[in-house]
């Protein structure tokens, strides 16, 4: 069901004031409330195969090494070095969970 909701949808848009309909043949539609619920499903699943334990911002005892809301993330660290690998780690999570995010 999910699958025929996101696939091969129209949207419309007036560049100089004329409708023009755009076939959209892949990603979810702006706005749909079932967009933020499907990205952070898969983040979900992405970041859980991360091995960030020792990564981030120590707050009260713990690492702090991103946060999330609907569909924005922010990756926290103390410096460039850390920020680059974090940054590798998830592109490549990405690549493996057949998706981009």
């Amino acid at each position: 069901m999910l699958r025929e909701l996101c696939d091969s949808f129209t949207t419309r848009i007036s560049p100089f004031y004329k409708e023009v309909i755009v076939n959209v043949k892949r990603g979810v539609r702006q706005g749909d409330t079932i967009s933020p619920k499907l990205f952070s499903a898969a983040l979900e699943n992405i970041l859980r195969h991360l091995e960030w334990e020792d990564l981030g911002v120590k707050v009260d005892g713990c690492f702090l090494h991103h946060l999330r809301f609907a569909d924005d993330i922010v990756l926290i660290t103390p410096n460039i070095e850390q920020a680059e690998r974090m940054l590798a780690e998830f592109d490549s999570a990405c690549g493996t969970n057949a998706g981009r995010v």
